[in-house]
Order: C-alpha cells, then sequence, then structure tokens
C-alpha cells in the first residue's frame, strides 16, 4: 500500500484579503480533508509595490501524484482569481506547493522567512529553521491572526 506524502503550501493574499483566505481554506479543506493551516501572517508585499499580504501555510497527506496535486491547486487558484493573475502583482489568491514529501519545489522558505514560522506552527521540523531566522521573521509579519478554517 502506498504511503501518503506530506504537501506544505504557501498560500496568500491582498486583495479582499479575509474573503479570499477564506474562500481557498474553505475549498482546499474540501478537497484535503487532513489540511492544517499555521495562523495567518499580515505582511508587506515583497518583491514588488502592492498592498500588504494575508499569508499562512498550510499541510496536508495525500496519494495523489504530484501533477494532480499541482493541478488541483492551479484549478482553486485559478477560480479563485477568476483567471486573473500576474507573477508579483497584487493577486486575490496565490497558491505555491514549496514541499512535496523531501522534494523542495520553491525556494520560498529563503525568500519569503515567515513561511518557516507557519511550517514550524504545522511540523516541529521546521522551528530550528524558524529559530533561527526569528528576528527577521518578526521584523515582516506586522500582525498575527489565528486561522479559522
Amino acid at each position: 500500500m502506498a504511503k501518503p506524502t506530506a504537501v506544505f503550501l504557501s498560500i496568500g493574499s491582498n486583495i479582499e484579503r479575509e474573503k479570499h483566505i477564506t474562500l481557498a481554506c474553505q475549498t482546499l479543506k474540501h478537497h484535503f480533508p487532513s489540511i492544517q493551516f499555521s495562523n495567518i501572517f499580515d505582511t508587506p508585499a515583497l518583491g514588488f509595490e502592492g498592498s500588504p499580504f494575508y499569508n499562512l501555510c498550510a499541510r496536508f497527506e495525500s496519494l495523489d501524484s504530484k501533477e494532480a496535486i499541482c493541478q488541483k491547486l492551479k484549478g482553486i487558484e485559478t477560480e479563485i482569481n477568476q483567471g486573473q493573475y500576474e507573477r508579483l502583482k497584487n493577486r486575490a489568491i496565490d497558491i505555491d506547493v514549496i514541499l512535496l514529501g523531501d522534494e523542495q519545489l520553491k525556494d520560498d522558505m529563503t525568500h519569503y522567512p515567515f513561511i518557516l514560522k507557519g511550517f514550524a506552527q504545522l511540523d516541529a521540523k521546521f522551528q530550528s529553521q524558524a529559530d533561527a531566522r526569528k528576528n527577521e521573521i518578526e521584523a515582516l509579519i506586522t500582525q498575527e491572526l489565528p486561522c479559522n478554517a
């Protein structure tokens, strides 16, 4: 019997943040019932001039292939964004797969260190990395809110 793979996501919104984060979390929970969410972090836009973001992380386990998981997530992102999405621009929702099992698909943990804090809330194996960048993380987060998904 196949063993489920742990999937770690980064989720962000800076257009109608509360509405779109709530919608994304509800939709993700429908597709991935085992999903868990970190707290929500209020952070500035990084890499471009834009409105502040609500960011959070999520973790779930799946037997699906990488392609199937990514396709499902892209569909959720496209639906919420209503087809409107440009990288490094304001957006209703951005969902990125950061880790799929042991495979790192994006290096966002390096560029956006608050992701480490979110991952540490979901899995203790990330705590030492988050602790090492604590000052940098705290400087980025203007507010931390519970996720009620």
